[in-house]
């Protein structure tokens, strides 16, 4: 188990992340053209880093002993300016979609849905604020299409003590 949790999203959403799609290949070895070999050989290594959905990436190494280990993640943003937290009573979410087809906002507070408090359809940017009676320790952003699809892009988990 890594730090902060047993799977990728576990680590992301302990470090601060919100976005809902994220990736991540691990590999150890003498040298980095080993390791990309590696992956390369592998179907789940090579699916995460052909898949054409991610928007960022970032990558770490470390030595161990002789070898030196590498870690890639890989994310998919929907939002810019992400911003969230409590003001006045109120948590607040605000920010801009990226992907052109977001129509409408969407926020769920637990199960109930947050109606948003402002939206620019032009720049596609969004604020909700959601009361502290209506608060649930968890919500899911995300964006309504002119099809009728509802794609999540984020996920929160505020703390209540941060109120």
């Amino acid at each position: 188990m890594g730090a902060g949790g047993s799977t990728v999203l576990e680590r992301w959403r302990a470090v601060g992340g919100t976005s809902l799609r994220v990736g991540e290949i691990v590999g150890a070895g003498l040298t980095l053209a080993q390791i990309e070999e590696a992956w390369e050989a592998s179907p789940s290594h090579r699916a995460v880093v052909l898949d054409p959905g991610w928007t960022h990436i970032g990558w770490a190494s470390a030595r161990r002993g002789a070898a030196v280990v590498y870690v890639v993640l890989f994310s998919r943003f929907s939002t810019k300016n992400l911003l969230s937290g409590w003001e006045d009573g109120w948590f607040t979410v605000r920010g801009s979609f990226t992907p052109p087809e977001a129509q409408t906002p969407v926020l769920f507070s637990g199960i109930r849905r947050v109606e948003p408090f402002s939206w620019d359809p032009v720049a596609r940017a969004f604020a909700f604020r959601v009361a502290s009676a209506d608060f649930a320790p968890y919500l899911r952003l995300g964006y309504g299409t002119a099809s009728g699809s509802l794609v999540l892009t984020d996920a929160f988990t505020p703390r209540a003590d941060e109120r």
